[in-house]
């Protein structure tokens, strides 16, 4: 069996530190390698400095100014970089960073698709500056090849991994994944099932998840499903797929920027039923 992987988005905001604690405590307890990624986001600095059009001066200003800004952040980057790797070396995991220059969600994603779990700060899923109609999070979400765990605080001690099963996308084998996820946390799954899926569809479900060989299932369904219940459970998302407008917001009733438990688990139905599976 593989050695599981982690894919650590860092930046240098305190979310983006606790993501680094949390990343190095889960990959002690699975035994996962955890790859540190910093993103210099050289296609929104353009946007920004970019002329739109030629006028009292030309192109040149404004290239040189792009320049120097560029190179302020590479000096960011390696600075920050140097500060983690001191840290991360004392960890006892096999660990590897990178600095890339690009667009920010396609460069996360170009790492992410050779890795069982993307860990992120909150902080780096807040940009305002952003010419784009959606969220970073929820271009992450609709693109992200692999799950992705955004984090708040520094909190690994959870008790529970929670996830509510819409009619949308009741897949046994995706939920199946997130029992092996929750296995290598050492934690129980609690699979909760909107109350609008028809009891057959229910039925056959539980049957199949009955099936599968976990051992720690707490399955319910009923009337009134709370989004969180404490700070112990990590609460699982899985976002509807049937177009790249749909967000996380609509498919879960969440707001990132109100989100006060420690960790949020976006978990994305891939094609490949192991796709997703990190033991």
């Amino acid at each position: 069996m593989n050695k599981p992987s982690y894919l650590l988005a860092l930046d240098g905001s305190i979310e983006s530190k606790s993501a680094a604690e949390l990343a190095w405590s889960l990959a002690k307890r699975t035994g996962a390698s955890v790859t540190a990624q910093h993103v210099i986001n050289i296609r929104d600095i353009w946007h920004f400095l970019r002329p739109k059009s030629a006028g009292f001066i030309g192109s040149g200003p404004y290239i040189a100014a792009f320049q120097c800004v560029v190179n302020g952040l590479r000096e960011i980057a390696e600075a920050l970089m140097l500060s983690y790797q001191s840290q991360v070396e004392s960890q006892g995991i096999e660990f590897s960073t990178h600095i890339d220059e690009g667009d920010l969600v396609a460069e996360i994603c170009k790492r992410a698709k050779d890795h069982d779990l993307l860990i992120i700060g909150r902080g780096i899923l807040e940009s305002k500056d952003r010419n784009v109609k959606h969220s970073l999070c929820d271009e992450l979400a609709n693109i992200c090849p692999c799950p992705m765990l955004i984090i708040t605080s520094q909190n690994a001690d959870w008790t529970s991994l929670r996830t509510r099963v819409l009619s949308s996308n009741v897949d046994v084998h995706l939920v199946d994944s997130l029992g092996d996820f929750a296995k290598s946390l050492q934690i129980p799954l609690v699979v909760e099932l909107e109350p609008n899926i028809a009891p057959k569809e229910a039925s056959i479900f539980m049957d199949q998840l009955a099936a599968l060989d976990h051992k720690q299932w707490n399955i319910s369904q009923s009337e009134n499903i709370e989004i969180a219940h404490n700070d112990g459970e990590l609460i699982v998302v899985v976002p509807e797929t049937e177009s790249r407008s749909t967000t996380i917001s609509k498919s879960s009733c969440l707001d990132l920027k109100n989100w006060t438990q420690s960790a949020l688990l976006i978990w994305r139905n891939q094609r490949n039923p192991s796709a997703n599976s990190v033991t």
